[in-house]
C-alpha cells in the first residue's frame, strides 16, 4: 500500500508499432500522429521487417528504407515529446517458415537434438553471425539513436521449429567445444541420452547446461560492447520467454541482463505476456509474467 509520503512512479507507456515504408506510409503517418495526440503514449517502439515482411536475416541495404522512414517520423515524434526505441524483430531467427540464408550469409546453423537444422537459425557461437548482428544493431543505433534497443525472444536455443525437436544446439562447433571440455570426442546422440536420462542426473547435464548458457552470453557481451561504443546511453531491453522453458534450457536472464545493463541502471525487460491467442490478456492468468518478475535480482522497468 502506498504511504502518505511516497508516490508510485508514473507509467511510461510504449506503443509497439510496425511501419512499412513500402505500404501507405503517408496515411499511416497521419494515423500515428492522430493516435499520439489522443493517447498518453510516451514512446514508440518500431518493429523492423517483422514476420510477413521478413525474407530472412535482414541486410543493412534492406533496412535502409525502414530507417529512413523512422528518421522522418522522429521529426513528428520530437514535436510531441515522444521517444523512439527499436525492436529489430529477429536475432538468431525464430523459425524458417520457408525462408533461408542469403548467399552472403555463410552462418553456422543451429542443429536440434534431431540432428536437423531449419535452414536459417544461426548458432549463437558462430563468429560470422556475431559479427553480422553487431554490425546490424550498430548501424541502427548510429542512424536512429534510439533510447533503447529491444532484443527479441529468439535469443534462445529452443523453439526454432518442430523439425529441430525441443532445443539446444548440436552443431559441429558446439559438439567440438563440449568434446574439448570432456577431453574426448562426443556425439549428439550421446549428449542427448545422458542429459535427459531418468533418475540421478548424469554429470554431463550440468556441464551441457553451462555450455548452453555461455553460448547465449558470449555474443551478448560482444553486442553490448559494440553498441555502447557508439552510444554509451542506449539501453538494451530483453523480450523474455516462458520461465519453465528457459530454465530447462539453462538460461540465466539475470546474468544476461547484467551483461546488457549498466551498474546504475534498472533492467529493461518484457516478460512473456500470455496469451499469443485471441483471448483477452485481462482474462488470462498472468503467471508467466509474474514468475519472471519475481525472479529478477534488480529493479526493472517492465
Amino acid at each position: 500500500m502506498e504511504s502518505s509520503t511516497t508516490k508510485a512512479p508514473p507509467f511510461h507507456i510504449i506503443l509497439r508499432y510496425s511501419l512499412d515504408p513500402h505500404n501507405g506510409i503517408e496515411e499511416n503517418l497521419r494515423q500515428l500522429e492522430r493516435f499520439l495526440e489522443e493517447s498518453t503514449v510516451n514512446e514508440v517502439m518500431f518493429l523492423l521487417l517483422p514476420e510477413e515482411r521478413s525474407s530472412g536475416h535482414p541486410t543493412i541495404e534492406a533496412a535502409k528504407p525502414w530507417v529512413q522512414a523512422i528518421q522522418q517520423i522522429q521529426v513528428m515524434l520530437n514535436k510531441h515529446g515522444v521517444k523512439t526505441s527499436l525492436n529489430p524483430w529477429t536475432t538468431t531467427y525464430h523459425c524458417a517458415r520457408g525462408r533461408s540464408l542469403k548467399p552472403e550469409q555463410d552462418f553456422c546453423l543451429m542443429f536440434g537434438e534431431t540432428g536437423v537444422a531449419n535452414g536459417i537459425t544461426a548458432c549463437p557461437r558462430c563468429e560470422k553471425w556475431q559479427q553480422y548482428i553487431s554490425d546490424y544493431f550498430c548501424y541502427l543505433t548510429e542512424e536512429i539513436r534510439p533510447t533503447a534497443m529491444w532484443v527479441e525472444d529468439d535469443w534462445r536455443l529452443h523453439n526454432h521449429g518442430s523439425e529441430m525437436g525441443y532445443g539446444g544446439c548440436f552443431c559441429s562447433h558446439c559438439l567440438d567445444v563440449f568434446a574439448a571440455q570432456l577431453g574426448h570426442p562426443v556425439t549428439r546422440e550421446e549428449i542427448v541420452s545422458k542429459v535427459v536420462q531418468e533418475g540421478q542426473p548424469h554429470s554431463w547435464r550440468k556441464r551441457w547446461l553451462e555450455l548452453s548458457r555461455e553460448t547465449l552470453e558470449r555474443p551478448a557481451k560482444r553486442l553490448a560492447t559494440a553498441m555502447h561504443a557508439i552510444d554509451s546511453t542506449i539501453r538494451i531491453g530483453l523480450m523474455a520467454s516462458i520461465p519453465d522453458v528457459h530454465s530447462i534450457e539453462g538460461r540465466d536472464w539475470n546474468g544476461l541482463m547484467d551483461i546488457w545493463t549498466r551498474a546504475d541502471e534498472a533492467y529493461l525487460i518484457r516478460p512473456h505476456m500470455p496469451p499469443y491467442t485471441e483471448e483477452p490478456p485481462l482474462t488470462t492468468t498472468p503467471c508467466y509474467s509474474r514468475q519472471t518478475i519475481a525472479l529478477l535480482e534488480r529493479d526493472a522497468d517492465i
